[in-house]
């Protein structure tokens, strides 16, 4: 095999790896170099398609942190607002208990 190998080298038509095959696959040296420029392409995409991926699940964590903090907002504000309606109920009713008592004098 390493003599036939030798040959087909001395030859120009070059030799290179192929992860999809079971072993080396020979072709033109041009060719080779252009398959191995499409598999490093491939590569290439591949590794920037996870940092794609890695920042939309990044905008999506961010999406749910500003839904839950908008409706804990949403809570707090109307928590506020029924503190402040009691709080306003409870001054009238001061205010109508003074009034009594004026009266009732």
């Amino acid at each position: 095999m390493k003599k036939c190998l030798h040959t087909l080298l001395a030859l120009g038509i070059a030799g290179f790896y192929c992860a999809r095959s079971s072993g080396p696959v020979f072709c033109a040296p041009d060719t080779a170099r252009r398959i191995q420029q499409i598999e490093k392409t491939i590569l290439l995409e591949g590794k920037a398609l996870k940092g794609l991926q890695g920042r939309y699940e990044n905008i999506l964590k961010r999406q749910w942190r500003l839904r839950s903090f908008l409706e804990q907002k949403k809570r707090r504000d109307r928590k506020r607002v029924i503190e402040s309606t009691l709080a306003r109920i409870k001054r009238w009713e001061a205010k109508e208990k003074s009034m009594r008592e004026l009266l009732e004098k």
